[in-house]
């Protein structure tokens, strides 16, 4: 967990944790990105897509 110099606060996590908060709806889509950081370097990302029951 970080906060950057304009006030947000940014966490990273494992990827468990959404999928928890997702474990009541159908996941439709997941997918992995790579995206660039605040600061210019590459890391992995991910995009769900989920369906209410």
């Amino acid at each position: 967990m970080f906060a950057t110099d304009d006030g947000a606060v940014c966490r990273h996590h494992d990827i468990a944790e959404p999928r928890a908060l997702l474990s009541d709806f159908d996941l439709v889509e997941e997918r992995r990105i790579e995206v660039a950081t605040m600061n210019g370097h590459l890391s992995q990302a991910v995009q769900l897509l989920a369906r209410k029951r």
